[in-house]
């Protein structure tokens, strides 16, 4: 691995251990497409804690929006039980 690649993959490395457990969870089911309602009830946190957590996810990977969070998470290995998501989202009456 060229010197460039083993920066930026220790550099990722970091930001991923600089995310707690929690964020680790808010940013997976971010990625998976759910709102912040949908994640707050997953989570059985309020909305607010959400969106708290979701700024200090965007502001540890760099990311400005939730689309850019989305695919950091896809390309850093962050899923869940599609199983689960596929009845989660055939249940959206949560948000709009």
């Amino acid at each position: 691995m060229d010197s460039s690649r083993q920066l930026t993959s220790n550099l990722s490395l970091g930001v991923l251990e600089s995310l707690t457990p929690r964020e680790r969870d808010v940013l997976a089911w971010l990625a998976a497409g759910l709102c912040n309602r949908e994640i707050a009830k997953h989570l059985e946190l309020s909305e607010k804690t959400v969106r708290n957590r979701i700024s200090d996810i965007f502001g540890k990977i760099g990311a400005s929006n939730r689309t850019q969070a989305a695919l950091w998470a896809h390309e850093h290995g962050f899923k869940r039980d599609w199983l689960f998501l596929t009845d989660v989202h055939q249940n959206r009456d949560i948000c709009p």
